[in-house]
C-alpha cells in the first residue's frame, strides 16, 4: 500500500488518509477502529468496510468471505456471527463464525457483526475507498433494500463541510427521485429505524460514520450514486 501523504482524524471513526495514485487522482485509505462493549441480545452492529478490504493476513485476493472477516475482526472469539441481506429472499443471512460455508463479501455493501455472549467486540480493519467507485442498484421484485457501506469521507456540499449528516442528507446526496428510504439499526432499541426521504413529519436520525445503512428503491427506480467525498 502507499504511504499516506495526508492523514486526518475523525471522531469514532479512525484515521483517514489521503492517498496519491500514479495518474494523479486521489483516493481515501482508513483504519477503521472497532469498539463494541458486550451488550444484550440481540448484540448486533451494522458496519461499514473499506471499498477495496483486503486484510493482510486472512482470505485471497478478490475473494473474502464471511470468515476472514471473523478472522481479522473477532480476535478471541469476540464475534459470533457475520450477517448479510438478502435481497432475493428478502431475508437476513447470518453465518456463524468458524463453521463451513461462509458468504462472500461484496464491494460496497454493509454487514452485520453480531458479538459473541459476554465479549467485547475490538479491532481494526484497513483499507481503501475507491475514488471512481459507484453505485448502481436496479429495483427488484422484492423489498427493494439494499445495505450499502457509506462511505467514510462523504459529503453533502450543502452542508458547508460540517461532518454532522443525517438521513435526509444522505436522502439528497444519494438523489430524492431514486431512494424511498433510508434504513439503519438502533442499537440501543434493538430494532431497525426507516426514514422516509423528504418526510415533513418524521425527525431524520443521524448518519454515523463508520456504520452501514439501508437504502429503498422508489418503484421502478434504479439508484445510481456515486458518492461525493472529501
Amino acid at each position: 500500500m502507499r504511504k499516506p501523504t495526508l492523514g486526518v482524524r475523525l471522531l469514532g471513526v479512525g484515521w483517514l488518509f489521503f492517498l496519491a495514485s500514479s495518474s494523479g487522482a486521489s483516493t481515501m485509505g482508513f483504519t477503521r477502529h472497532f469498539h463494541f462493549p458486550p451488550g444484550t441480545e440481540p448484540n448486533l452492529h451494522w458496519i461499514s468496510l473499506p471499498w477495496s478490504y483486503q486484510p493482510e493476513d486472512v482470505g485471497t485476493l478478490g475473494a473474502l468471505d464471511a470468515e476472514d472477516l471473523c478472522e481479522d475482526l473477532g480476535e478471541a472469539g469476540s464475534i459470533a456471527s457475520i450477517l448479510r441481506w438478502d435481497e432475493p429472499t428478502s431475508t437476513f443471512i447470518e453465518y456463524p463464525c468458524g463453521t463451513e460455508n461462509p458468504f462472500l463479501l461484496n464491494q460496497a455493501e454493509g454487514y452485520g457483526v453480531r458479538g459473541s455472549p459476554g465479549q467485547t467486540v475490538q479491532g481494526f480493519v484497513v483499507g481503501v475507498h475507491e475514488d471512481s467507485f459507484a453505485y448502481s442498484i436496479s429495483p427488484s421484485g422484492g423489498s427493494q433494500l439494499s445495505w450499502l457501506s457509506i462511505p467514510y469521507h462523504m459529503k453533502v456540499p450543502e452542508k458547508h463541510g460540517d461532518l454532522t449528516i443525517n438521513a435526509e442528507d444522505l436522502c439528497r446526496q444519494i438523489g430524492l427521485a431514486e431512494v424511498l428510504a433510508i434504513v439503519r439499526w438502533d442499537d440501543a432499541a434493538d430494532v431497525f429505524e426507516s426514514y422516509a426521504c423528504g418526510s415533513e413529519l418524521e425527525t431524520p436520525f443521524e448518519i454515523l460514520r463508520g456504520e452501514s445503512y439501508g437504502v429503498v428503491n422508489r418503484s421502478g427506480q434504479t439508484i445510481q450514486w456515486h458518492p461525493i467525498h472529501y
